[in-house]
């Protein structure tokens, strides 16, 4: 039987170790991103103890249960406790992103769209306003490819442009300056294309968890009156 799973074997660890590469070519090794060479190893330890308990007399593996059980009730619940402690600012970013929703939803009309600019995309869903654009997400380019970044950085930035300018988003969200991202150096003043666009055409409505919420000119002026 070992002889027959032998190719198994192999072939896991081939899996495994072509999952943990891949996971670690992009150079961000987030925890979520190594999960793909979790499968092929649970598989290979599925294997082996398998084997184990075809060889081992049914008390051994009774107390090898035991003291593996117990091992995980101790892990689970550390990693329990720090999944909380992690959560908590989760949580209450997700209540902001909430708050800045509502404010949006007074803001504008059903039809209207939105921008978010930065990584607080769950204001879309709560407002249920459609995005300007289908860039999400904006994170500028810091891949490995260093020689062509600015190139793709200038096309990336060309396209957002003219999704943008089609688009003409009633609200701008910005989330540069809020605690749980504080990212001051990718704010819109920091990227040319983004910064006029805001300054001439869009007015500071409100701020509201450190988010600022920005509002077309002409938009503004109508609630104004």
């Amino acid at each position: 039987e070992a002889q027959d799973q032998a190719p198994v074997r192999r072939l896991l660890l081939l899996w495994a170790a072509l999952a943990m590469c891949c996971a670690l070519l992009g150079k961000r090794p987030f925890n979520h991103y190594l999960l793909q060479p979790y499968l092929p190893m649970s598989l290979l330890a599925g294997l082996w103890i398998s084997g184990l308990r075809l060889r081992l007399p049914s008390l051994t593996m009774r107390g090898l249960g035991a003291v593996t059980a117990s091992w995980l009730l101790i892990v689970g619940s550390v990693g329990w406790l720090h999944a909380v402690r992690f959560r908590a600012p989760q949580v209450a970013y997700a209540e902001a992103e909430r708050r800045v929703a509502r404010l949006v939803d007074r803001l504008t009309a059903p039809g209207d769209s939105l921008y978010v600019w930065g990584n607080a995309t769950n204001v879309y869903y709560f407002s249920e306003r459609p995005p300007a654009t289908p860039y999400l997400y904006y994170p500028p380019f810091r891949g490995a490819d260093r020689q062509n970044a600015p190139r793709f950085e200038r096309e990336f930035w060309r396209m957002w442009a003219e999704r943008f300018d089609a688009a003409r988003p009633a609200v701008v969200v910005d989330c540069s300056f809020t605690p749980w991202n504080d990212l001051p150096w990718l704010c819109p003043e920091s990227n040319e294309a983004a910064h006029a666009r805001l300054s001439q055409r869009y007015g500071l409505a409100a701020g509201l968890d450190g988010f600022r919420i920005y509002v077309l000119q002409d938009r503004r002026a109508a609630r104004l009156r």
